[in-house]
């Protein structure tokens, strides 16, 4: 009976220590490919597994408020973390800006620069457009704003076509079944094998700032490899990474 409860021990101790040397992290769409990026550095400065799951920030909200099982939250918006925050959800002081997003109209088939988008935005001479949807991804949320500013947004609704989140938007916009589309630049930036024709960097003027926010929840506050985890994401390596690889503000 001893040896049957110290071998119980052994592989319980085991598994905590496998669980304690990985970090489950939540990542806004657009932030998805400069995480994996980011994944493969931290695993190889710390020796730390990083797992990755990503949506919209809206739909990984509603999944961390309704318990889902993650010790990091990297949201492409401010207001999300906030609300955490502000509903006990995370570590006390834990909430930071680790980038500021930016936005782009992309094409397969049409020449865009910013006269010949404004234009065709105002206009509404086109088929359809591709965005995130405004409801649960910050993204769409300012490509809507965009098309208010232009007063584009009410006279073209039915020509939008929206995606839960801005990945979703891109493989619209990438796979040419829509004429345009609002993407995250990131998804653009140093892209050597590009599907789009052209792209229009949109001037942050025209939409609020995408500042992006991330959180240490407290699901994983007794995680170490999750502290240092958030350590990670404000050195400088990282915000290289963010800027000079995806063309992210900092």
């Amino acid at each position: 009976m001893r040896l049957v409860v110290l071998t119980a021990y052994f592989f319980f101790s085991l598994n905590q220590v496998a669980l304690a040397d990985k970090v489950l992290v939540a990542v806004a769409s657009n932030a998805l490919k400069a995480l994996q990026s980011v994944k493969k550095e931290f695993e190889k400065d710390t020796g730390h597994k990083l797992q990755i799951s990503s949506g919209s920030t809206g739909k990984l909200y509603a999944q961390i408020v309704n318990g889902a099982p993650y010790d990091v939250f990297l949201a492409a918006n401010v207001r999300e973390p906030e609300k955490l925050e502000n509903t006990g959800f995370i570590v006390n002081g834990s909430r930071f800006t680790y980038a500021r997003g930016k936005l782009a109209l992309c094409s397969t088939t049409l020449e865009l620069d910013e006269v010949k988008a404004k234009q065709l935005l105002t206009s509404g001479k086109f088929n359809r457009l591709a965005l995130a949807s405004p409801r649960t991804a910050p993204y769409g949320a300012a490509a809507k704003q965009v098309l208010e500013k232009l007063s584009a947004w009410k006279q073209n609704k039915r020509k939008f076509i929206k995606g839960e989140n801005i990945s979703q938007a891109y493989q619209f916009t990438a796979s040419g079944n829509v004429e345009l589309g609002f993407v995250a630049l990131a998804q653009t930036w140093k892209n050597k094998i590009s599907p789009f024709k052209t792209c229009w960097d949109v001037p942050e003027s025209y939409y609020s700032p995408l500042e992006q926010q991330a959180v240490w929840l407290k699901r994983g506050k007794n995680n170490p490899v999750a502290k240092e985890f958030v350590d990670y994401l404000k050195s400088g390596k990282v915000k290289n990474i963010f800027s000079n690889d995806f063309g992210y503000g900092t």
